[in-house]
């Protein structure tokens, strides 16, 4: 028996050193080699490639700091968790280029370091979110949380957005939407940092476009990522060749045929295009001073280059019970002033049901005296996708159409709104026929018909019916004025939309492509316990997770004893 035991103990033995021989050299063997195995249906922990090669690239060492720490609620904790995860991602594929840690005010001993880093976050428009919640005693408790973080990239710093706040869904939705987010806001930000000669755009002027007190918040946005030019097109055919895009917003006069020549070749060499065009004219004075007036069709000389492209700005005015709201004055003449929040039906506030790099996760769109824009002909190869939509009420106004204020005091029959939902914004990516391909070139330009181009690269474009998405509103004037952020409602006082976002990602879209844009499209399922299940049957799961390994224990016991009974017997 004594031989038989130490001959199984002599195998086992011989066994466990060939098992650690073959570790090692296979340990050795892959020492050179990187991999990981992400497990997880929706391959939460695997980076793309876009951002492991923006990882490779980095050319010194990125730091990221989170603030997002300290005695944090279930939700906040879940989004802590997830950016630790995705830093842990950063760190190994950026090797020494990448760290990151976390930090918060609260874990700060000492009150004058505490204040400094306060000034830090409020320089960096860091704010907090203040978490209302019940203390142990049953007393309301109200704490700021910073769900921010901060990347530090060649004596530069850019804060990160970390949580999602998009109106009308609940906070386990936005909790969602801020987790599959993360890997694009880090990305966006190293982006940024890391770019040392950015793509130049360029807003077009000369025909009564917005200024740049009207686009200013979102000129500002796109400063992070171009250099943004302003000018007239002029005569030169060449004069457009340096920019990736060009934004049209809100003309107000026609453009001539020389300057669609200029234009059209300059989209015939790939270049890209934002048109934010109005389909109906309102007078705006008019309307201060009267309680009503007409919306005549508004030509700026553009219908017949879109229609050539595949699209048409439409001269109707559409009304939507999804729409923003304005105050009206109920009280009578010479009373005291009594203001209410009503609906605006002239401004639509849209959405988009297409799952698109550019509005996945974003806002409602507030349009203000809103055009539909239709796809018109066949252009072979042409992708064409509605962006924007208004909702499934609303009423279509043909020019001239009239604008009522009155119409804003009135309770509207939903019946009123029965045209159904109508596209608004229309992205087109493909091969574009040249506007001049058989017309005459226009007087004043000293070009070869020979050297005209018929056929563009391929290329995109997105066309807006209308030229106020991208509008701030400006109040006053000279020193004195004040500008209000694109996405800010004056009369809740929050920023409810998501027009900044919208044209950002629109510009980002059409000058880099989707590879980049693509990390806006990934989507987690957040997997959370249902709390009143839990409750329901907390007894029963704590009972069998103290019992049940127990019972494994016992009936692997039981069986190694019968295993070894049976091997060790002596027979007879």
């Amino acid at each position: 028996m004594k031989k038989l035991i130490q001959k199984v103990l002599r195998s086992i033995i011989a066994k466990a050193v060939i098992l650690l021989l073959i570790l090692i050299l296979v340990n050795m063997a892959l020492r050179s080699v990187f991999f990981r195995i992400d497990l997880t249906q929706d391959k939460r922990f695997s980076l793309s490639a876009s951002t492991i090669e923006l990882l490779n690239l980095l050319e010194s060492e990125a730091s990221v700091t989170i603030y997002l720490d300290g005695d944090l609620n279930q939700g906040f904790r879940e989004l802590k968790m997830a950016c630790n995860d995705l830093m842990r991602e950063f760190n190994i594929h950026g090797k020494s280029k990448f760290s990151f840690t976390f930090t918060s005010p609260d874990n700060v001993a000492s009150e004058e370091r505490k204040k400094r880093l306060l000034k830090q976050l409020e320089d960096l428009d860091m704010a907090p979110i203040n978490v209302v919640e019940e203390g142990k005693n049953g007393k309301i408790i109200q704490k700021p949380v910073y769900p921010w973080a901060a990347i530090n990239y060649k004596e530069k710093t850019y804060p990160v957005r970390l949580l999602v706040n998009i109106p009308g869904k609940n906070g386990t939705e936005n909790l969602n939407l801020s987790i599959q987010n993360l890997e694009y806001q880090f990305t966006d930000a190293l982006r940024i940092l890391s770019t040392s000669e950015p793509k130049k755009i360029a807003f077009i002027e000369g025909h009564g476009e917005l200024n740049e007190d009207d686009v200013y918040d979102v000129t500002s946005a796109l400063s992070h990522y171009y250099q943004i030019d302003r000018g007239v097109i002029g005569t030169n055919p060449t004069v457009l060749d340096p920019y990736q895009a060009l934004i049209i917003a809100h003309p107000q006069q026609a453009y001539t045929e020389m300057e669609k020549f200029v234009l059209d070749q300059y989209i015939m060499k790939g270049g890209r295009v934002l048109w934010f065009l109005d389909g109906v004219a309102i007078s705006l004075d008019s309307l201060s001073q009267n309680p009503m007036t007409i919306g005549l069709y508004h030509d700026v000389n553009l219908e017949d280059m879109l229609f050539r492209y595949g699209a048409r700005v439409n001269p109707v005015l559409l009304q939507d019970m999804q729409c923003a709201l304005i105050p009206i004055n109920f009280a009578a003449q010479g009373q005291k002033a009594d203001f209410h929040p009503v609906p605006w039906f002239y401004s639509p506030v849209m959405s988009s049901a297409l799952k698109h790099p550019i509005t996945t996760n974003l806002s409602p769109v507030r349009g203000n005296f809103t055009s539909s824009v239709d796809s018109v002909g066949t252009i072979p190869g042409l992708k064409r996708q509605v962006l924007l939509q208004s909702s499934a009420q609303t009423n279509v106004f043909q020019a001239p159409a009239p604008v009522n204020l009155d119409i804003a005091a009135q309770n509207m029959d939903s019946r009123y709104f029965n045209a159904g939902s109508k596209p608004v914004a229309l992205l087109q990516e493909g091969v574009f026929p040249s506007v001049f391909k058989n017309r005459n070139i226009p007087a004043g330009l000293t070009v070869q018909r020979s050297a005209i181009l018929t056929e563009s690269k391929p290329t995109r474009m997105l066309i807006v019916g209308d030229g106020d998405i991208l509008r701030n509103e400006v109040e006053g004037s000279g020193a004195s004025r004040q500008l209000f952020p694109l996405n800010f409602d004056r009369y809740t006082r929050q920023e409810l939309y998501g027009n900044k976002e919208f044209v950002v990602n629109a510009v980002n879209y059409l000058v880099e492509g989707e590879q980049w844009m693509q990390l806006r499209n990934r989507s987690f399922q957040l997997r959370l316990l249902d709390k009143t299940e839990a409750n329901e049957k907390r007894g029963k799961w704590q009972i069998l997770n103290v019992l049940l390994p127990f019972l494994i224990l016992v009936v692997m016991g039981f069986l190694f004893t019968i295993y070894r009974r049976r091997k060790y017997s002596v027979r007879s």
